[in-house]
């Protein structure tokens, strides 16, 4: 049993308070397949961070998934663990040009630590025009050893006029387990973008992150790093032509250096054509140069690793996607190339159904085959998802997630049920299972929950 109150403080400031928190109810996460030497990164899924996670949005860059503050992080510990969330408090709201947010949780520690409180603090202030601003961010971490951990942060983004914008953000670590030393404990990003739909566009970022800089409420994918990435693009509409609507070429840039001694780590170079169709449908193709000099082996399943060494490889893609006002569609992609000392083949197919209003039946299929000639080894890493959204009426509605991955050759199911049965009364039955093989008869791990859920709004 959980207990969420809302209260509107005014017109434009809300207060949201959470007692023994429980998740049981939040959609599951996609199945990933990792073939790099990074970690993966997942979105946030529990519905109480998804409400106004725009305003504690801290924008980074499209260089990477690095994020300074990512709420997926309260309720797991560094191992990935779920921990007990206890409860916490939200509040928000908007005043005189200004956005703020204030957010406060308190959930288990892992191992031998009692329990960990964080807390965020997010603000915005227009200024100049309606598409810049100044904002600052700030986090902590404090468990009941008396470890803590605080990141300070600022960003602008500023409207040069036009379609042109300059964008900065600073980033700093500190805590317990930290020195000072602000080149290994700092997040430097640096971009000037001119965002012009048709004609030239172009935009130039820098990213630098320090040694240090891995906040345990954040997502950095990539330490002791300075990402280069220029794009460069042309659009145009086609004149009086029944199939084509626009043609979009870009070609973009993107290089990463080791910060210490200024080494070349990973370059990708990539050609990308769209045509967007009257239809609304699109099509897309695109070439890419990849070189990577990964400094240790890393695997990519258990018998299989990526020897260390310098590697230069091409891949060639090219996909459809339908309108969405159709409903029944298919979507299918294609890439060839080499992967790193091996060859790669994908095909994806993605089939939507919407069979009315209340149904829509949906699925991914991704064949996934990668040879390593030289060493005799090959691997399939393919995935299957069937998702099924289904509104019986006002009240009560339905959605169920089946995975499958050839890596594991696991499959999973998560179904759930919602019975909104008055206002602010929330029923959920909730199943999560799996299966070790696809052949086997018996599940590995299951798990059902019945929660109810009451919010108070005033």
């Amino acid at each position: 049993l959980c207990l969420d109150i809302k209260y509107g403080v005014s017109n434009n400031q809300n207060l949201d308070i959470t007692l023994n928190t429980d998740f049981a109810q939040a959609e599951a996460d996609e199945v990933q397949v990792n073939l790099t030497r990074f970690s993966l990164f997942y979105p946030e899924k529990r519905q109480f961070f998804q409400e106004r996670a725009a305003v504690f949005k801290f924008q980074t860059s499209s260089i990477s998934s690095n994020r300074l503050f990512h709420s997926r992080r309260i309720g797991l510990s560094a191992k990935g663990e779920l921990l007990d969330v206890y409860g916490g408090v939200r509040f928000v709201g908007r005043s005189d040009g200004w956005d703020y947010g204030v957010l406060d949780m308190q959930t288990a520690g892992a191992d031998t630590v009692g329990n960990i409180n964080h807390a965020v603090m997010r603000f915005r202030k227009q200024t100049f025009n309606n598409q810049s601003y100044l904002g600052g961010l700030f986090t902590s971490q404090i468990n009941s050893e008396g470890n803590k951990e605080f990141v300070v942060a600022t960003d602008a983004l500023v409207n040069l006029g036009g379609s042109h914008f300059l964008q900065a953000n600073i980033g700093y670590i500190s805590g317990t387990a930290f020195e000072t030393n602000f080149n290994d404990q700092s997040l430097l990003y640096l971009s000037y973008q001119n965002r012009n739909e048709t004609g030239w566009g172009y935009s130039f970022e820098a990213e630098r992150v320090g040694l240090n800089m891995r906040p345990r409420l954040g997502f950095i994918q990539r330490t002791d790093n300075l990402a280069l990435n220029q794009e460069t693009l042309y659009g145009f509409f086609f004149a009086e032509n029944e199939t084509w609507r626009k043609m979009t070429i870009s070609l973009n840039h993107q290089s990463n250096f080791a910060s210490a001694d200024n080494e070349l780590e990973s370059l990708t170079n990539a050609l990308e054509m769209n045509l967007a169709m009257n239809t609304g449908g699109s099509l897309d193709f695109s070439v890419r140069r990849n070189y990577d000099k990964p400094a240790m082996a890393f695997p990519i399943s258990s018998s299989i690793i990526i020897p260390v060494g310098q590697y230069t490889f091409y891949s060639y893609g090219l996909s459809y996607t339908m309108s969405e006002t159709s409903n029944w569609r298919v979507n299918p992609s294609v890439t060839l190339g080499d992967y790193y000392d091996g060859k790669q083949i994908q095909f994806s197919i993605n089939p939507i159904w919407n069979l009315s209003r209340y149904l829509e039946i949906s699925g991914i299929y991704i064949y996934n085959k990668i040879d390593f000639e030289s060493r005799n080894q090959s691997l399939r890493a393919d995935l299957a998802r069937l998702n099924i959204l289904a509104s019986f009426n006002s009240e009560i509605s339905l959605t169920s997630l089946i995975q499958y991955d050839k890596v594991s050759e696991q499959v999973a199911a998560n179904v759930r049920l919602r019975y909104n049965f008055r206002e602010g009364h929330d029923l959920y039955l909730v199943f999560n299972g799996s299966k070790p093989t696809i052949s086997s008869t018996q599940l590995d791990q299951t798990r059902f929950v019945v929660k109810y859920s009451y919010t108070f709004t005033n």
